[in-house]
């Protein structure tokens, strides 16, 4: 992922994604490391940071052939994208503000990351009901538990 020549809606000033190019050039990568080489695989990062801090694990199974199969489970980068999309709107961000900040730039990718649970279906039913709840008696779910989105 490189830089565009041209300041997006994501580099401007005061942007939650100015951090991340400040003081790069238009071609310089997006992901670096310290000494401003390339995180060419950030899978890979990743995966060893979650191992290390106990929010994954390497699982080693034998194949039919005898050899050994090693895959990564636990937390994903996406599950924190799908986390920060469920809380900007349990917050009451609009969504298309929501949109602009996680980057989504179609709705009907965005509807995959906003999903639901049975939790915001009885709030949405109490809101139905007349004269028994608020807008802000209903307690929105944002501590949802990512370990069920994650993909092995």
């Amino acid at each position: 992922m490189k830089t565009s020549s041209s300041p997006t809606q994501y580099q401007k000033p005061g942007s939650s994604r100015c951090w991340c190019v400040r003081g790069k050039k238009p071609d310089d990568f997006i992901l670096t490391r310290k000494d401003g080489g390339r995180v060419a695989q950030p899978r890979k990062d990743w995966y060893s940071l979650c191992v290390r801090s106990g929010l994954g694990t390497w699982l080693t199974k034998e194949c039919p052939d005898g050899k050994t199969s090693t895959h990564y489970e636990g937390l994903q980068m996406h599950d924190l994208r799908r986390s920060a999309v469920k809380r900007l709107v349990g917050s009451g961000v609009r969504e298309k503000i929501a949109m602009l900040i996680t980057g989504h730039k179609t709705r009907s990718v965005f509807d995959r990351y906003h999903i639901g649970n049975d939790n915001d279906l009885e709030q949405a039913a109490k809101l139905l009901e007349p004269g028994k709840v608020s807008v802000s008696d209903v307690r929105i779910d944002t501590e949802i538990d990512t370990a069920s989105f994650a993909h092995s």
